[in-house]
């Protein structure tokens, strides 16, 4: 799938700093904070440091999010809806719409 060869090295590097300005930024508000380290905690059973957090975006490799994007664009779509939902796809008609 075409979709998943075409990144390039800069816009990698792009993400990875937006991403990582984002992880930064979050640090600065206490209830962020706050509510970051109770995550860690309820997921790892630690605080996560900032330091670990960037070195694991740093990490990432072009194969990687390459490898993630044809997984993703790949595999049956998930389908949710809510209220009203006598307007919405099948689910059949969805596969077949996005061609899954």
């Amino acid at each position: 799938m075409k979709a998943t060869h075409t990144l390039t090295q800069d816009e990698i590097e792009r993400a990875k700093t937006q991403l990582k300005a984002g992880v930064l930024m979050k640090r600065e508000s206490t209830s962020a904070r706050a509510e970051g380290n109770a995550r860690d905690m309820a997921i790892y059973g630690r605080i996560i440091d900032k330091d670990e957090t960037l070195a694991k975006v740093d990490a990432v490799s072009k194969e990687q999010l390459e490898k993630l994007a044809l997984s993703i664009f790949t595999s049956k779509p998930t389908l949710a809806s809510l209220g009203p939902v006598k307007h919405v796809l099948s689910y059949d008609k969805l596969q077949e719409r996005l061609k899954v």
